[in-house]
């Protein structure tokens, strides 16, 4: 029998739901015996990503590491906290009595070090935010040391390439890496181990999480999220993709491209090299991307 991956989650969950829907399929997994998650680290920019994460790992009834990225240069105190909900953030962590609180949870770069150190087998990271807590990890000595050692990849939702396939294609930079567009850069540049990128335009025109709303209406913290958003219909499946390829490879449905560089440049535009000695690889859908948004809403039917 296959071992479970080993997985930590790196999320800037609570202002768009496909987050909380990558976070519940990663449960979801979880529970069918694929994976396990070691632990969360939030990159969010409001105050209650920890919180709410919290909240959806007690639905599930795991209680693990969560840390959350303290945003620089903001004085969050208890009396101005309710300026920071994020879209669905709060709601999610006071529906279902989620924790930490920005104030009682660890910093990220600490949670990502701690993890890795006791981690006895290989982990994959997964980034569906923006790159502030990995760039970190990789600059922190100690954090660059356990990241080679115990992380085989790092599976991240960020980059926009349709301008290489159509050069007639405006290029877009993508929300992710516009996020910290020098954290990005230095991630591409620096990481010790393979990058795995999941970009917009593979899961832009998917749908995931309607059957979540279908079978659990406001009872489940991800329909909730999603409901909040206004996603009856579900929403994008960015983030959801990618926890997918990192809990279950390309799984039929998705493929790697050649081996190869990302760059980006200045506005946050990416741009990828094909060159064997390259670390990174690029996603796509193996056939019809349609088909990668069903694998995913599968485990909530």
């Amino acid at each position: 029998m296959t071992e479970p991956k080993k997985i930590i989650l790196d999320t800037d969950i609570g202002g768009d739901p496909d987050d909380s829907v990558a976070l519940s399929y990663i449960f979801e997994a979880e529970k069918a015996g694929l994976c396990r998650l070691l632990g969360i680290t939030t990159c969010s920019d409001n105050a209650y990503g920890a919180s709410c994460s919290g909240g959806i790992a007690g639905y599930y009834r795991r209680k693990l590491p969560i840390g959350q990225l303290k945003m620089p240069g903001v004085d969050i105190t208890e009396e101005n906290i309710e300026s920071y909900p994020g879209t669905y953030s709060k709601p999610v962590a006071d529906a279902f009595g989620g924790s930490p609180d920005y104030f009682s949870a660890p910093e990220a770069l600490n949670v990502l070090k701690e993890i890795l150190a006791a981690a006895d087998s290989p982990v994959t990271l997964v980034t569906i935010g923006k790159l502030s807590n990995i760039r970190d990890l990789i600059t922190d000595a100690e954090g660059k040391k356990l990241l080679r050692e115990r992380c085989a990849e790092i599976a991240i939702m960020g980059g926009d390439f349709r301008h290489h396939a159509d050069i007639s294609s405006e290029p877009h930079a993508e929300f992710n890496i516009v996020g910290d567009i020098a954290a990005a850069a230095y991630v591409f540049e620096n990481s010790p181990v393979p990058l795995v990128l999941s970009p917009f335009e593979m899961s832009l025109k998917i749908l995931t999480g309607k059957p979540l709303i279908e079978k659990y209406g406001k009872n489940h913290p991800a329909a909730l999220a999603l409901l909040l958003n206004g996603c009856n219909d579900g929403r994008s499946s960015w983030d959801p993709s990618t926890a997918l390829y990192a809990v279950e490879g390309e799984a039929e449905v998705m493929k790697l491209s050649e081996k190869g560089f990302v760059s980006v440049r200045e506005n946050g535009v990416t741009d990828f090299k094909a060159d064997p000695a390259g670390h990174c690889r690029i996603l796509s859908a193996a056939s019809d991307p349609q088909k990668i948004a069903e694998k995913i809403d599968s485990y909530f039917k």
